[in-house]
C-alpha cells in the first residue's frame, strides 16, 4: 500500500468520526465548517508527520545523489531536514490511533465548537450593524449632507402634519395648506411638537373670527357683518392670510431645526452610529407622512454607541485569534475547513479565509520572523474621554453640549474607543459661553501616548463664563 493510499484511508476514517458531532448543526454552513475544523484538526498530528517524512525522503535521496559524485553538501549530516517516517502499516495504524484519541478528540471538538460560536456571534453583530439602520440599511452616517437633509425633510413632515391638523379661517383654510402641501392628516400622538412657545402651533393659529363670519359678504356689507370689530379681529395674523403664513414659515423651520439637531446629537455621541429602534425599516417607523416617508421613528431600543463598540470588539477579537495562531496544526485546520466548504459548493464566495499565522515562527522551524507591513500597526489600546463640566456662573450644559475629537474625528463620550499604539491628539468643541480648563488623566496637554492593550482614561474640563 503506497503513502497515498494510505493517507486516504486516513483522511476518509477522520471524516466519518468528525461528522456524527455536527450532525446537530443548526445551519449546513455551520456543520460545513465544524466537521471541517474538527477534521483539520485532528489530522494535523499525521500530515506533521507526513510532511516530516517528505523532508527526510528528500534529504535521503539529496545524500545518495551527493554521495554518488563524491560531494559533502553542507546540511544533509547529522540530525537531518525531518523526523520519522510513518510509512509503514505499523506506522499508519500507530497515528490512526492516536488521531482517535478521546482526550485528543474531545480537545478538537471543543475548540471547534467556541470556534463557531464566537464566528456566529461576530456574524450576527456585523449583520446588525449592516442591516440594523432604522431605514434597513447601515446603523452608521454614510453620507452627512442627505443624514442632515434627510432630518429636515422629516422636520417639514412633522410640521405638515401639525398644519394638516390645525383649524383656520374658513376662508384661507384650504389655500394655506395647499400652499404647503399639507393636504393629509399625519398622526402625531404621544409625539412632543410644541417647540420654543407656551402655546401649541394649533392654538396659535385657531381661528377667532365668529363662526358665521364670511369674507365675501364682508367685503360687500361692511357695517353689516362685523365693522371695525371685525376689521381689528382681521389685523390679528391667526386670522388672515399672510399672518398665518408667516406663522407656518416659522413653525417649519423650528421643527427642520429640532429634527436635524436631534439627529446630529444622536450620531455625534455615538460616533456616527445612529441607535437601533426596530427589526427593520418598517418596524421603526412609528408615523409616516403623506409621501409614505418616516417622519417619527420609535424609541430606541439599542443605542448606536453599543453597536460601535460591538463592532470595535469584533475586529480586535479577529486580530486576537490570528495574533494567537502559531501551530502548524491550527494552520492546516483552518485550510480544511476552506477547502470542505469549497468542495461543497463552489459557488459560495463566502468560503472563509485561511487563518493567518503569526509573524514570529515556532523556534524549531528555524524560521526568519516577518516583519508587519509598513504603515499597518501591529497593537492596539483604547481610550475613554469624559468630560467635567463646571456650571458655578448659571450654565447648564451637560457633557452631550460638547463635541470630542480624537485625531479630528468625532467620537462618542464616554465610551471606549480602539487606537492603534502610538500618539494621538484629544480635543473638543465646547458650546457658546464655556471655556476650556485642562485635559487630564491619561491626556495631559491634548496628547495621548497610547500603549499596547493600555485603557486608557481622559477627563476634559470646562468652566461656564
Amino acid at each position: 500500500m503506497n503513502l497515498f493510499t494510505k493517507t486516504t484511508i486516513t483522511v476518509a476514517i477522520l471524516f466519518f468520526i468528525a461528522v456524527p458531532y455536527s450532525a446537530q448543526a443548526q445551519t449546513p454552513t455551520i456543520a460545513v465548517n465544524f466537521s471541517g475544523c474538527i477534521v483539520g484538526g485532528v489530522l494535523a498530528p499525521t500530515l506533521q508527520n507526513l510532511i516530516s517524512g517528505w523532508m527526510d525522503d528528500l534529504e535521503n535521496g539529496l545524500r545518495s545523489i551527493a554521495s554518488r559524485f563524491g560531494l559533502n553538501i553542507p546540511g544533509l549530516g547529522g540530525a537531518g531536514i525531518g523526523g520519522t517516517v510513518p510509512v509503514s502499516d505499523e506506522g499508519v495504524r500507530k497515528a490512526t490511533g492516536a488521531l482517535l484519541g478521546k482526550e485528543q478528540r474531545s480537545d478538537v471538538i471543543a475548540r471547534c465548537l467556541g470556534q463557531e460560536v464566537l464566528n456566529g456571534m461576530i456574524k450576527g453583530i456585523v449583520d446588525n450593524a449592516r442591516t440594523g439602520g432604522r431605514d434597513g440599511g447601515v446603523t452608521w452616517v454614510r453620507n452627512w449632507r442627505n443624514f442632515q437633509l434627510e432630518a429636515q425633510h422629516r422636520g417639514e413632515g412633522v410640521f405638515r402634519g401639525m398644519l394638516a391638523s390645525s383649524k383656520m379661517c374658513n376662508y384661507f383654510d384650504s389655500n394655506l395648506k395647499n400652499t404647503f402641501g399639507a393636504n393629509r392628516r399625519v398622526p402625531l400622538t404621544g409625539v412632543e411638537t410644541r417647540a420654543n412657545d407656551f402655546d401649541s402651533f394649533a392654538l396659535r393659529t385657531g381661528c377667532t373670527l365668529p363662526s358665521d363670519f364670511d369674507f365675501e359678504k364682508y367685503k360687500q356689507d361692511f357695517s353689516g357683518n362685523g365693522g371695525w370689530e371685525a376689521w381689528s379681529r382681521l389685523l390679528e395674523p391667526e386670522n388672515n392670510f399672510y399672518g398665518a403664513f408667516f406663522q407656518s414659515l416659522d413653525e417649519a423651520n423650528k421643527q427642520r431645526a429640532i429634527e436635524e439637531s436631534s439627529d446630529l446629537s444622536q450620531v455625534t455621541s455615538n460616533a456616527g452610529f445612529v441607535g437601533r429602534s426596530g427589526a427593520d425599516a418598517n418596524d421603526s417607523c412609528l408615523t409616516r407622512g403623506a409621501n409614505g416617508k418616516c417622519v417619527i421613528y420609535k424609541d430606541i431600543k439599542t443605542p448606536g454607541g453599543v453597536i460601535r463598540a460591538s463592532v470595535d470588539a469584533t475586529f480586535m477579537q479577529e486580530l486576537e485569534r490570528f495574533n494567537n495562531v502559531d501551530e502548524l496544526g491550527e494552520l492546516i485546520s483552518s485550510v480544511t475547513t476552506v477547502l470542505i466548504h469549497r468542495l461543497l459548493d463552489l459557488s459560495d464566495p463566502n468560503e472563509g479565509n485561511y487563518t493567518a499565522f503569526s509573524t514570529t515562527l515556532p523556534p524549531s522551524s528555524g524560521g526568519i520572523p516577518s516583519a508587519p507591513e509598513e504603515g499597518i500597526p501591529s497593537a492596539f489600546g483604547s481610550v475613554t474621554v469624559s468630560f467635567e463640566i463646571i456650571n458655578d456662573g448659571g450654565g447648564t450644559a451637560t457633557a452631550n453640549d460638547f463635541q470630542l475629537l480624537i485625531d479630528g474625528e468625532l467620537t462618542a463620550i464616554g465610551i471606549a474607543r480602539v487606537l492603534p499604539v502610538g500618539e494621538h491628539v484629544v480635543s473638543s468643541l465646547p458650546p457658546d459661553g464655556y471655556s476650556f480648563v485642562s485635559s487630564g488623566g491619561d491626556c495631559n496637554g491634548g496628547i495621548l501616548n497610547l500603549a499596547e492593550n493600555q485603557s486608557a482614561t481622559c477627563t476634559i474640563t470646562y468652566d461656564d463664563i
